[in-house]
C-alpha cells in the first residue's frame, strides 16, 4: 500500500511540472501557412492563432516576418505553434 501511495505522490508531482513547461517560452512562431492547406492563411487560422497566442501573453511572430535578433540567433527560444488535420468520417446521412 506504501509503494502505492508512492508511486501516486510522483506522478503526481511529475504531472504538475510538466503542464506548467509551456510557460518557460516567451516567444512562439505561426506559420503563414500551415501544411494541409493549399492557400496561405485559409479560413483566417493563422491570424485567429496568433491572435490566442497573444491574448495568453506570449509574443508572437509569422515564421516569415523579420525576427528579433534573439530568436533569429538561436530559434529554440521560440516554441513553433502547428495544427494537425484530422479527417473524420461522417455518416452519408450528413455528406
Amino acid at each position: 500500500m506504501k509503494r502505492y501511495l508512492l508511486l501516486l505522490l510522483l506522478f503526481t508531482a511529475l504531472s504538475g511540472y510538466t503542464q506548467n513547461t509551456i510557460n518557460n517560452y516567451k516567444y512562439i512562431l505561426v506559420p503563414e501557412q500551415f501544411s494541409f492547406f493549399k492557400e496561405v492563411n485559409k479560413y483566417g487560422l493563422n491570424n485567429l492563432t496568433r491572435k490566442l497566442l497573444e491574448e495568453k501573453g506570449f509574443t508572437v511572430y509569422f515564421d516569415n516576418e523579420n525576427l528579433p535578433v534573439e530568436i533569429a540567433a538561436n530559434k529554440c527560444k521560440a516554441m513553433t505553434a502547428d495544427l494537425t488535420e484530422k479527417k473524420e468520417c461522417l455518416p452519408p446521412d450528413l455528406r
